[in-house]
C-alpha cells in the first residue's frame, strides 16, 4: 500500500512539472513569439530583428531618409503592424541638410551647443510650438470640414459671399490635404501647459524624444516623379492640379489660410483606383489672410510671389497661393521655372535667400539679357530701380506702396521697354502646352496667375479652381 501511495506521489509530482513546463513555454510563446518547440513565427521573427537593427523615432521604425526641409529632417517610418508612414522631425537649420537616424556626433554637439544656452534654448522651444502649429490647424480644418452646423459658419463668410455653392463642391477636396496620424504627445502636452518652460535639457533627450510629426506615406512622392506620366495624358494633368488647387482653396475658405510655401516637392501623390491623387503637404509656414509675415522661414525663392521676394516684411494676401500654384504648374509643363522668376531673385533683398542662389540667378539673366538685348544688367537694374527706389525695407511696406510697385513692374514686363523678356516665358509655355495637347484656358490661366501685379491675377484659390475646372471641361 505505502508502495503505490509512493508511486503515485512519484507520478503526480513528474506530471505537475511537465504542465508547469508546458505553461512556462506557452507564456514564453504568448509574451515573445517563440519557443523551444512551437515554430517561431515569421512576423515575431520580422519584428525582433527590427527592433534590433532599426533606430527609432516614437514607437516608429526609421526605414530610410527622405529629404532636409528647411526646419524638419524627413523619414520614412514603419509602425509596428508594419504600415509605412512618414516621419517629420524638427531639426534647426544649424543641423544641416543631411539627415540621418540617430544624428551624427556634429548635429549632437550643434543641439548640445543650442540646448546649453539660455536664450537659444527658449528660441529652440518657440520654434518647435510653431512646428507643431501646423497640426493644430489640419486638425482644426478637419474638424470643420466634418462638422455641418461647423460648415455652415463658413458657407456664410466672407471667403463663400456669393459662392456659397462653389464652396460647397470645394469639401471634397479634403482628402487631398495632408492627414496627421500621430505626434510626441508628451511633448505637444507639455508645451500647451508650460508657458515658457523648456522640455529639452540636453541632446541625448532631444535625440530620445524628439519632436516629430507622423503623417500619411504618398507612395510615390512628389508630383516631380510622375511628371512625365501625367505629361502624356492631358485629361489627368488637369484634373491633377484642379485637385490641388481645390485643396488649397477648402484650406482658404475653412480657416483663412495661405499655404505660403506650394511647389512641385509639397505636392505628394498616392495612386487610388489606377489614378493619381495629390496631397497637398507641408503647412508649416502657412499664414491667414492679413497676418504680418515674419523672417522665420523665406519659403522657397523659385516659387514665392514677387511681391513677398521684394517686400518680406508685408501682410499675407491670397493671392500669393495663386502665383505658387502657377509657378509650380508652369515648371510641371515647361520643365523650368519662369524666367522672371530668376529676374526677383537677382533683384531682391531678402535676408532669408541665400547669396549663392541668387548669384546663379544673376548668371542666368544675364546670359538671357545678352541674346535679347545684347547687353547684360539691363533688366536687373531696370526692375531694382522700378521696386526699391525710395523705399526702407528696414520697416514694413505698406501695401498700397507695394500694390503701386508691382503695377508698375507689370506694366513694364507687358508693354514696356521689358516685354521681350517676359514674352520668352511666354512663348515657352505655349509651345508646351501646344505639343501636350493642353486647352489655351489653362494657358491664360497660368500667365494670369503669374502676373506680378496681384490685383491682376485671379483674387483667390477659389477663383482659381474656377478656372481649372473650367478649362477641364474643354477637353471633355
Amino acid at each position: 500500500m505505502y508502495l503505490a501511495l509512493l508511486v503515485a506521489i512519484v507520478g503526480f509530482a513528474v506530471v505537475s512539472l511537465m504542465l508547469y513546463w508546458d505553461l512556462l513555454k506557452l507564456r514564453r510563446f504568448l509574451l515573445e513569439g517563440t519557443t523551444g518547440s512551437f515554430p517561431r513565427s515569421r512576423e515575431a521573427e520580422y519584428y525582433t530583428v527590427q527592433e534590433q537593427e532599426e533606430p527609432r523615432i516614437g514607437e516608429y521604425s526609421v526605414v530610410e531618409p527622405i529629404a532636409a526641409g528647411g526646419y524638419a529632417w524627413v523619414f520614412k517610418v514603419r509602425d509596428r503592424r508594419n504600415r509605412l508612414w512618414v516621419a517629420k522631425v524638427f531639426m534647426p537649420r544649424e543641423a544641416g541638410t543631411e539627415p540621418e537616424w540617430p544624428p551624427a556626433p556634429s548635429v549632437v554637439n550643434v543641439l548640445d551647443r543650442i540646448i546649453g544656452d539660455y536664450d537659444e534654448n527658449r528660441r529652440l522651444h518657440d520654434m518647435i510650438r510653431r512646428f507643431f502649429s501646423e497640426v493644430r490647424v489640419l486638425q482644426t480644418v478637419r474638424e470643420i470640414v466634418s462638422d455641418d452646423m461647423w460648415w455652415r459658419t463658413i458657407l456664410s463668410s466672407s471667403q463663400c459671399r456669393d459662392r456659397e455653392e462653389v464652396c460647397e463642391e470645394l469639401r471634397r477636396y479634403i482628402r487631398n490635404i495632408i492627414n496627421v496620424y500621430d505626434v510626441n504627445r508628451d511633448l505637444v502636452y507639455f508645451l500647451r501647459a508650460g508657458a515658457g518652460a523648456t522640455y529639452y535639457s540636453s541632446a541625448e533627450k532631444y535625440v530620445e524624444d524628439p519632436p516629430y510629426v507622423i503623417i500619411e506615406y504618398a507612395e510615390k512622392g512628389s508630383v516631380e516623379n510622375i511628371r512625365d506620366t501625367l505629361l502624356s495624358n492631358p485629361r489627368h494633368l488637369l484634373r491633377f492640379f484642379e485637385k490641388v488647387a481645390g485643396a488649397v482653396a477648402l484650406y482658404y475658405i475653412s480657416y483663412g489660410g495661405v499655404h505660403c510655401d506650394i511647389k512641385p516637392g509639397n505636392v505628394l501623390v498616392s495612386e487610388v483606383g489606377g489614378e493619381y491623387e495629390p496631397i497637398v503637404t507641408d503647412f508649416g509656414i502657412a499664414r491667414r489672410v492679413g497676418e504680418v509675415v515674419s523672417m522665420w522661414n523665406p519659403g522657397t525663392p523659385q516659387f514665392m510671389p514677387p511681391e513677398y521676394l521684394l517686400y518680406p516684411t508685408g501682410s499675407v494676401w491670397p493671392t500669393w497661393d495663386v502665383y505658387s500654384l502657377a509657378a509650380t504648374m508652369y515648371s510641371i509643363i515647361t520643365g523650368r521655372i519662369p524666367f522672371v522668376q530668376h529676374v526677383y531673385i537677382a533683384v531682391s533683398r531678402h535676408p532669408g535667400i541665400p547669396g549663392e542662389l541668387k548669384k546663379q540667378s544673376r548668371r542666368i539673366v544675364e546670359s538671357l539679357e545678352a541674346t535679347i538685348f545684347g547687353i547684360s544688367m539691363l533688366v536687373v537694374n531696370r526692375v531694382e530701380d522700378l521696386v526699391y527706389r525710395g523705399i526702407d525695407l528696414s520697416k514694413p511696406v505698406d501695401a498700397e506702396v507695394a500694390l503701386l510697385r508691382m503695377s508698375r513692374l507689370s506694366h513694364e514686363l507687358r508693354e514696356g521697354a521689358l516685354k521681350n523678356f517676359l514674352s520668352r516665358d511666354v512663348g515657352v509655355l505655349e509651345s508646351s502646352a501646344e505639343k501636350l495637347g493642353l486647352p489655351w484656358q489653362l494657358v491664360t490661366t497660368v500667365v494670369r496667375s503669374l502676373d506680378p501685379d496681384p490685383s491682376r491675377r485671379p483674387r483667390d484659390m477659389v477663383e482659381m479652381w474656377l478656372e481649372l475646372r473650367d478649362a477641364g471641361r474643354f477637353l471633355g
